[in-house]
């Protein structure tokens, strides 16, 4: 990153630490430096390398250092600075000593600018350079106030269709935490889910947005999907392979797999509201952690208790080849 970006007052340094944070990396050393500054240590070998803006190369530079080296030829200026800019770019983003590292165990080198930039960037080095397109982990709207709730909802919805197959009422999603539950039916709901949540593993995103929010990676994610951004679970719940099935006069409008049955999904969710008392609605510990694939039936033999099967994102596998492997948006 360049100076401006590691000022006391910058926001830049806060906002990857609160990022690791969230990932659960919060103990992993972070280091913040410049362009031009320690490229030649090896503390960070084996480190990802992050680089936050291009590298510039000062106008000092250009105009006095490269004209006391080439006062009577304009053309090799131009030359060897393109050649000193590029030798920059690939000796800091070498901080974390890639090449050294055999395929599967590379760090990875992720820079902040498009192919386009990268390119006359490196110059007559360019090809010493793998480049790839990042693969985000997450996929994010343009100009959306709060990219994060799709992600968020995907997660607790997930979980939660394991315990309601049949489908899933929209009051029930509107209960869930960051919606708004705005109806007594919602309200009722949220009740009954928060005290279930108690049951579950502590690990489980049910569990933790209820009940441990400092540890849960959405913690900062506002409340969406309310009457005037409802195309927010719109498109979560197609995201889901959930299509709706819109209720008629008093029914509820119900979120479910091509094939079920919307009024057993009513029906379900009706029964969780009737249990009356919410300690009446929690599930035995044995059933919240029953194993995957296997159902536990409440009373009346509706809702099936099961968590979801355990999962992770993979990060992008690196590329074969000697040369530095450099991913850009």
């Amino acid at each position: 990153m360049n100076k401006n970006l590691r000022g006391e007052d910058a926001e830049w340094p806060q906002i990857i630490e609160r990022a690791y944070a969230a990932s659960g990396l919060s103990g992993t050393s972070l280091a913040l430096m410049h362009w031009h500054a320690g490229r030649g240590s090896n503390a960070h070998a084996g480190a990802d390398v992050y680089a936050l803006s291009p590298p510039h190369l000062s106008g000092m530079y250009q105009e006095y250092t490269l004209s006391a080296l080439f006062p009577d030829d304009p053309e090799a200026r131009e030359t060897f600075k393109a050649l000193a800019r590029g030798a920059e770019l690939l000796q800091m983003l070498n901080r974390g000593r890639q090449p050294r590292y055999p395929l599967g165990q590379k760090p990875r080198i992720i820079i902040g600018a498009d192919e386009a930039q990268v390119h006359p960037t490196l110059g007559y080095l360019a090809d010493r350079v793998n480049l790839q397109a990042y693969q985000p982990l997450r996929q994010f709207k343009r100009r959306s106030k709060n990219p994060r709730w799709r992600d968020m909802t995907a997660a607790l919805t997930s979980e939660l269709l394991a315990f309601f197959p049949n489908g899933l009422a929209r009051p029930l999603l509107d209960a869930l935490p960051r919606h708004p539950a705005r109806s007594k039916k919602a309200q009722e709901a949220r009740q009954r889910l928060q005290v279930w949540a108690l049951t579950l593993d502590p690990s489980s995103h049910l569990y933790r947005s209820f009940h441990d929010e400092r540890a849960w990676e959405y913690n900062d994610v506002a409340v969406g999907g309310g009457k005037h951004d409802g195309q927010l679970l719109e498109s979560v719940m197609q995201a889901l392979g959930l299509e709706a099935c819109r209720g008629t006069g008093s029914q509820l409008t119900v979120y479910m797999a091509r094939g079920k049955d919307p009024q057993a999904a009513r029906q379900d969710f009706t029964y969780l509201l009737a249990l009356g008392e919410p300690a009446r609605a929690t599930p035995s510990p044995q059933a919240a952690h029953a194993p995957p694939g296997h159902q536990t039936a409440g009373k009346r033999g509706g809702v099936p208790l099961v968590l979801p099967p355990a999962g992770g994102d993979t990060a992008p596998a690196a590329a074969t080849g000697a040369r530095m492997e450099v991913v850009v948006p």
